[in-house]
C-alpha cells in the first residue's frame, strides 16, 4: 500500500517535458524553501475540484497523502468542434487531479461531502493491478481508456527499526523511508483518473486519480510486501497513457515485480513526516540512524607487537613480564624456553646469593651418597613387614 509521496513542481516540469504534454495554467502554493509566498501564484485553472472537496492547489510540499491534489498525465480529450486541433500533436495532457477516486457522483438532494475523508473510503487511493480489471469501478475505467500516469519524486513507506539500533530510534513509531531514482528523475507511477458531479451545478466537477499497487520487486521485499506500479521505461509510461488494456496491465505488473532496476534506491527520512499535517521542507532529506556496536567490533583484530629486547609494552610492569619471559642466552636465542632453562636460571640465582663457586653438577645431592647402615644394623633392625606396623610398641 502506498499512502504518503511527495511531487515538487519541477519534476512535473521534467516529466512533462519527457511525454510532450501540455500543461494547463498553474494554481499552485508557490512557496519557496523558506515558506515565502511568491506572487506568480494564479487563481484560475481548468480543473474545477473545489476547496471543499480537496486541496485548494497543488501545494508543492514533500508529504503529500490521499485528499491533495497533484498534476496527473492523461490522454487528452478533444472536443469534435475544436477546427484548430491538430491530430499530430502530443496528446498527452497534464491536469490537477485529487488524490482517492470517487466513482460515484453527488446529487442535488445528496451532494458529496466536504473534506478528504471521501478520498479514503474503501481504499481507493490504491488499486491492486493483479485484481483492477475484475473490480467494476476500475474495470469499467480501464476499458474507457481512463488511464494515468502520475511523476513522482518519490514514495514513503514505513517498516519498524534493525534490531541493531539505538532505543530511542526504535521507541514509538515506525522508521519512515523515501524510495526514490538515484539520477532524479521523476517516479512514473501508472493510474486510473475519473471525474464526477458533485450534487449542487454550481459545484461542479471533482476530478481524482488512484495509483495501481503490485507485488514488492526483489528490491524492496524488504520495506514491505506491496509496492506502486513503476514504470521506468518511457515506451511503457507513454502506452498506458494512450492505449491501456487489461492485458497490458498485468504485463506491466509482472514485469515491475520480478525486476532489478539499478537507479532505485533509498534511505530513512525524519519521523517528524510520519504526522502528514507536518510541511517541512526537510521530509525527503536522509537521516542517519544511530546503531549499537557489534559484537566483533570488540574482538576486531590488533595489530602484533615485536618481541624480543626491541619489543615495547604500554607499561612498566606489562615490559617486566616481557623481558622476564625472553631468554637472553645465545644458545637458546632462537628457540622456545624449557622447563631445564627455568631451573638452570633458579641454580644460578642460588650459586649468587651464597658467594659458592662450586659447579651445578658438584652440589646435585645423590641417592648413592647417603652413608649405607651397617650389617649388624639390618639384622637388628630386620624387614619391615605389614604386621608390624600393627603390633604394640615396647616401652623403654
Amino acid at each position: 500500500m502506498c499512502g504518503r509521496a511527495a511531487q515538487r513542481l519541477s519534476t512535473v516540469d521534467t516529466a512533462a517535458s519527457y511525454l510532450g504534454a501540455t500543461m494547463p495554467p498553474r494554481t499552485h502554493d508557490s512557496r519557496n524553501r523558506q515558506g515565502q509566498q511568491d506572487q506568480d501564484s494564479s487563481a484560475n485553472n481548468n480543473d474545477d475540484s473545489s476547496s471543499l472537496y480537496g486541496s485548494p492547489f497543488h501545494r508543492n510540499v514533500q508529504n503529500m497523502s490521499p485528499g491533495y491534489t497533484f498534476y496527473v498525465f492523461h490522454k487528452g480529450q478533444h472536443h469534435e468542434d475544436d477546427q484548430q486541433h491538430n491530430m499530430e500533436e502530443a496528446t498527452v495532457m497534464c491536469s490537477s487531479k485529487v488524490w482517492g477516486l470517487v466513482t460515484r457522483p453527488g446529487t442535488v438532494h445528496n451532494p458529496l461531502p466536504p473534506g478528504p475523508s471521501k478520498h479514503f473510503s474503501n481504499f481507493m487511493f490504491n488499486a491492486r493491478s493483479e485484481e483492477a480489471a475484475d473490480k467494476i469501478s476500475f474495470g469499467k475505467l480501464i476499458r474507457t481508456g481512463q488511464s494515468c500516469v502520475v511523476a513522482l519524486d518519490g514514495f514513503y513507506e514505513w517498516k519498524v527499526p534493525p534490531n541493531n539500533t539505538l532505543s530511542k530510534e526504535r521507541s514509538g513509531r515506525k522508521q519512515p523511508y523515501l524510495v526514490h531514482r538515484s539520477d532524479g528523475q521523476p517516479l512514473f507511477i501508472a493510474g486510473l483518473h475519473t471525474s464526477v458531479a458533485i450534487g449542487r451545478p454550481e459545484d461542479g466537477r471533482l476530478s481524482t486519480f488512484t495509483i495501481f499497487t503490485t507485488a514488492a520487486s526483489p528490491q524492496l521485499s524488504w520495506l514491505h510486501t506491496r509496492m506502486p506500479l513503476i514504470l521506468f521505461d518511457l515506451q511503457d509510461v507513454k502506452e498506458w497513457i494512450q492505449n491501456p488494456t487489461p492485458a497490458l496491465l498485468q504485463q506491466l505488473s509482472t514485469k515491475v515485480s520480478q525486476s532489478t532496476y539499478p537507479e532505485m534506491t533509498w534511505h530513512s527520512v525524519t519521523k517528524k513526516m510520519s504526522n502528514s499535517s507536518y510541511q517541512g521542507y526537510d521530509c525527503m532529506d536522509p537521516v542517519e540512524l544511530e546503531t549499537i556496536p557489534s559484537v566483533k567490533s570488540f574482538f576486531a583484530k590488533k595489530t602484533a607487537q615485536p618481541q624480543g629486547k626491541d619489543a615495547t609494552t604500554k607499561t612498566g610492569n606489562q615490559a617486566q613480564e616481557t623481558t622476564s619471559m625472553v631468554d637472553e642466552s645465545p644458545a637458546t636465542a632462537k628457540r622456545p624456553l624449557t622447563m631445564e632453562d627455568f631451573a638452570t636460571k633458579n641454580n644460578r640465582k642460588n650459586d649468587d646469593s651464597s658467594g659458592d663457586t662450586a659447579s651445578i653438577e658438584n652440589k646435585r645431592i645423590k641417592i648413592d651418597s647417603f652413608p649405607a647402615s651397617s650389617s649388624k644394623e639390618k639384622q637388628g633392625k630386620g624387614k619391615a613387614t605389614i604386621t608390624s606396623f600393627f603390633s604394640p610398641k615396647k616401652t623403654k
